[in-house]
C-alpha cells in the first residue's frame, strides 16, 4: 500500500510542477493568472489566464520524459 501512496504523492507533484511551468511561461508573456486549480461542481480546470481581452482555458498534461518503447 506504501507503494501506491508513493506513486500517487509522485503524481501529484509532477502535475503540480508542470502546472508551475506553464504559469512561469505565461506570466512571463504578460498573461494574468486568473485561477489555479479552480474547481466546479463537476469538472477541474488546472489554469486560467487573462491577456487583455481573452481568456484561456489550460488543461496541464505532464509527458513522461522518457517513454518506454512500443512493444508489439
Amino acid at each position: 500500500m506504501q507503494k501506491k501512496a508513493f506513486k500517487r504523492k509522485t503524481n501529484y507533484l509532477a502535475g503540480l510542477t508542470a502546472e508551475h511551468s506553464i504559469i512561469a511561461d505565461y506570466t512571463a508573456r504578460s498573461h494574468k493568472i486568473l485561477a489555479h486549480r479552480w474547481g466546479g461542481l463537476i469538472s477541474k480546470i488546472d489554469l486560467i489566464f487573462a491577456d487583455s481581452d481573452t481568456l484561456i482555458f489550460t488543461e496541464v498534461k505532464k509527458a513522461n520524459p522518457t517513454p518506454k518503447p512500443y512493444r508489439p
